[in-house]
């Protein structure tokens, strides 16, 4: 999956140039390997160009048919974008893993931009994702056929399947390695989601408006509290929003209870975390399903719990939840 070659042929159908992306290591390599790729085409015969996302070039390959030197170039796969292949018989330019509508066969010209998930051909617009979601799904398929490699904890084919599956955005990666989770290694199970160095708490009010603000950092070891100026709901003429914060000792430093409709004035508290644990967030919201926003932002997730009454205990590597 991480591994792609465009392979070049001449006469006989022998390789003469390859082209190998390797995404794993953020390599791009181009060989050329034979000095007489056709006799029948004394001049160019095929050409390789690579550019950067400045349209710089980086390689401009010119390959004639009898009289080649040989050669290999590589660069960062990180500093390609286009790279563009000519070649005057386009039918013995070939693909590895091979898949249909990535190479134009007809044309002599095919111009690829390079992806993330994979090679998109301008002119063809074909998606890299489907090649990659197929790659996956034959990966996975060839792993479960072979019982001894599909029960290990840890094997190369899982690790490929991972990291692959890594590339997507979130929701489709959470997706994806749910789909997968028998083809992944152990060591990749997804974390707790209460395991991270930094969360936020988010009160929101009438029309999401944020009138209550608190990150959570256990890097720098502060809680920062913010009101926002302003009426949180005017639908509310009682409790709408409390926050409480204790620290290790169990000295409680902050209280606030919100009245929905009553005016806040903006103030902001910053308050020392000791790194060890001990601290604790009692959080209420009368709106929880979609007005009480928890997120780890190391993980980029928002934490699952939508009860009105909330409490989180602080560790030192992330939240608790108390019950």
């Amino acid at each position: 999956m991480f591994h792609k070659t465009i392979s070049l042929q001449g006469l006989n159908d022998y390789t003469f140039a390859t082209i190998f992306f390797d995404q794993e290591n953020d390599t791009v390599s181009v060989d050329i390997t034979k000095t007489k790729p056709h006799y029948h085409f004394p001049g160019m015969y095929a050409r390789i160009r690579i550019k950067d996302k400045d349209n710089n070039e980086l390689l401009n390959e010119v390959i004639t048919g009898t009289n080649q030197s040989l050669s290999k170039n590589d660069f960062p796969l990180s500093s390609c974008y286009v790279i563009d292949i000519f070649h005057k018989e386009p039918g013995r330019v070939k693909l590895t893993p091979a898949y249909k509508g990535v190479i134009d066969n007809k044309s002599s010209y095919n111009e690829f931009i390079i992806t993330p998930y994979g090679l998109q051909n301008i002119k063809l617009n074909n998606d890299p994702k489907v090649f990659l979601l197929e790659n996956i799904k034959s990966a996975a398929e060839t792993l479960r056929s072979h019982p001894i490699m599909w029960h290990a904890n840890f094997s190369e084919a899982k690790d490929n399947i991972y990291l692959a599956i890594d590339i997507f955005p979130s929701p489709q990666k959470e997706g994806l390695l749910e789909q997968y989770a028998d083809c992944i290694s152990s060591y990749y199970e997804k974390p707790n989601e209460d395991l991270g160095n930094a969360f936020s708490f988010i009160f929101k009010g009438i029309n999401d408006r944020e009138f209550l603000t608190t990150k959570l950092n256990l890097v720098t070891k502060k809680l920062e509290v913010k009101i926002v100026s302003g009426t949180p709901h005017s639908g509310f003429n009682r409790t709408y929003a409390v926050l409480r914060y204790f620290n290790a000792d169990g000295n409680e430093l902050l209280n606030l209870d919100i009245i929905g409709s009553k005016k806040q004035a903006g103030q902001e508290w910053v308050f020392p975390i000791s790194g060890y644990g001990g601290e604790k967030l009692y959080l209420q919201h009368v709106e929880p399903k979609n007005r009480l926003v928890i997120t780890n932002i190391m993980q980029g997730i928002r934490l699952s719990s939508r009860t009105s009454i909330q409490t989180y205990e602080i560790e030192s590597l992330g939240l608790s939840r108390c019950t």
